[in-house]
């Protein structure tokens, strides 16, 4: 995309901001250990205005998750983890959104699915440790590789996790993501795709996660130089990160 469309497809992106929040009065609907959580999120119609959307900013977002992801404690780390695939579950490309359903996905990581049991509290923390030490060390393939050990995250959830870590050096690799480099007219951008599901190679999808980061940190730098911004939900304008080009690929897919 040119600068002109990335700056367009950019203003586009429009995914709900919807978080976990720790819960004060009200019933939780998610606990894990010493966590008792609630959903956070605009409403249906606040959200397809205009208006309602100016309330919003998808850099707050980012940042409250960028905080729990790289902080201090073990309740920090789930919380921010639990949020995230909350998240990444409540909406989709139509645009309609199924809290129950994602509330539902972050209990797995708590209950386990089916006859699969849940993974050891101790294995998911050390894997989030290790994956931010590999991501702030530029290791982008060891990081994802590491992060995929959490169980029922796969390629996509993983990456989502790596992009909130840190948004100037880690971007979401999805299925919308994988089907839009599949299809792109560059060859460079086609040399990038690899299927996101359980039974692709995991090296194969972390050496695509690598040079699909790569691609966007590049491409934010030239927005940068040439001194382009983006402008948020909230009419505030902003440099523009890796994750940026990315939603704009994800907003320009849909």
């Amino acid at each position: 995309m040119t600068p002109i469309e990335l700056i367009a497809a950019r203003s586009r992106y429009n995914y709900v901001p919807g978080r976990l929040i720790a819960s004060t009065s009200l019933e939780p609907e998610l606990i894990c250990r010493d966590l008792h959580l609630v959903h956070q999120l605009p409403s249906h119609q606040e959200w397809n205005t205009a208006a309602g959307r100016s309330q919003y900013a998808s850099i707050e977002l980012d940042g409250y998750h960028t905080k729990l992801l790289n902080g201090k404690t073990v309740a920090d780390f789930f919380h921010g983890l639990l949020s995230v695939i909350f998240w990444g579950y409540v909406s989709g490309m139509d645009g309609r959104f199924r809290v129950n359903r994602a509330i539902s996905k972050a209990k797995i990581v708590k209950n386990g699915r089916g006859s699969i049991a849940p993974q050891r509290p101790a294995e998911i923390l050390e894997c989030l440790r290790h994956s931010r030490r590999r991501l702030m060390g530029g290791d982008i393939q060891g990081a994802l590789l590491k992060a995929m050990n959490i169980k029922f995250l796969g390629m996509s959830f993983a990456s989502k996790v790596l992009m909130f870590m840190n948004p100037s050096a880690a971007v979401v690799y999805d299925s919308i993501i994988a089907r839009h480099l599949t299809n792109s007219a560059d060859s460079k951008l086609r040399q990038m795709a690899v299927s996101t599901g359980a039974s692709t190679n995991k090296e194969l999808q972390a050496s695509a996660y690598r040079q699909w980061c790569s691609f966007c940190v590049e491409t934010a730098s030239s927005m940068n130089q040439a001194g382009h911004l983006w402008t948020d939900w909230d009419g505030t304008k902003h440099s523009w990160r890796a994750v940026d080009v990315e939603r704009a690929f994800f907003a320009a897919a849909g």
